[in-house]
């Protein structure tokens, strides 16, 4: 195995088997078809053998997986067959979306200018009442936003604040964060693939996600994402980033 330490990826470690199940679905599996990825090489590991569907096992070995898809075929060769780190990966995709960002800024604060790029891009394509949905959804049990929208008491702007709302929540961290983060990587999964996430949630979760994947999602997909996923490399880490920082809001909710 030839992993290469990442901090940005330890926390992998603390996932359970299902969440695991998705990345490693999501690196095996191409979702749009289910067909099996030509560059892919966990289904043929030692590991995989081994341990099955039982991903906390080896979760390293998936973890190299995404490092691979991350490097080109030349680069791994001087790499002796190593891939590169998740930052990399990240900050590949993040120029590719044409997001500003600086090398001080920290593996979450780029992730969160993902998310909210392409949430701005789905809320922007709502109806307002998927858009006052969203909004009530995000500022359910966070009394300081609540305060924000009763202060218009009635014929409140959604539109026109949304994106300062789904800002805040961001910023905020902790469960709201992780459910915009849901909402908006199911949404995105769902345009591009036709299908939502199948992760684990819980109840409440569930239902809310049900109710926005159920109606027909009428998001144009803009060229800034279907030019640059049309690389081999980027159909693998252009998905992959989000479901990695689906992943680490879920754990960092968890531990909150």
């Amino acid at each position: 195995m030839s992993y290469r330490e990442d901090k940005d990826l330890d926390f992998l470690a603390k996932c359970d088997n299902e969440d695991l199940g998705e990345l490693f679905k999501l690196l095996v599996y191409d979702p749009k078809d289910d067909e099996k990825r030509f560059t892919q090489t966990l289904l043929i590991s030692d590991e995989f053998k081994r341990y099955g569907d039982n991903y906390q096992k080896y979760w390293q070995r998936i973890a190299e997986e995404l490092q691979l898809f991350g490097g080109n075929t030349i680069s791994n060769l001087f790499r002796r067959g190593s891939g590169v780190l998740y930052r990399e990966i990240l900050e590949d995709v993040a120029k590719e979306q044409k997001i500003s960002f600086e090398k001080y800024n920290s593996t979450v604060d780029i992730e969160n200018k993902l998310i909210l790029k392409v949430s701005e891009e789905i809320f922007n394509s709502l109806s307002e009442e998927e858009q006052k949905k969203l909004i009530d959804e995000l500022t359910e049990n966070n009394n300081e936003l609540k305060k924000i929208l009763a202060s218009y008491k009635s014929d409140i702007p959604y539109a026109k604040i949304g994106t300062s709302i789904i800002r805040e929540v961001l910023k905020r961290g902790g469960f709201a964060t992780y459910k915009l983060t849901l909402i908006v990587v199911n949404m995105l999964w769902k345009s591009l693939f036709g299908k939502g996430l199948s992760l684990v949630a819980n109840s409440t979760i569930t239902k809310v996600l049900a109710s926005f994947l159920a109606a027909p999602i009428a998001i144009v997909i803009n060229a800034w994402i279907l030019v640059d996923i049309a690389s081999p490399a980027m159909r693998v880490t252009f998905p992959a980033v989000f479901l990695i920082a689906t992943l680490r809001k879920k754990i960092e909710s968890n531990s909150n």
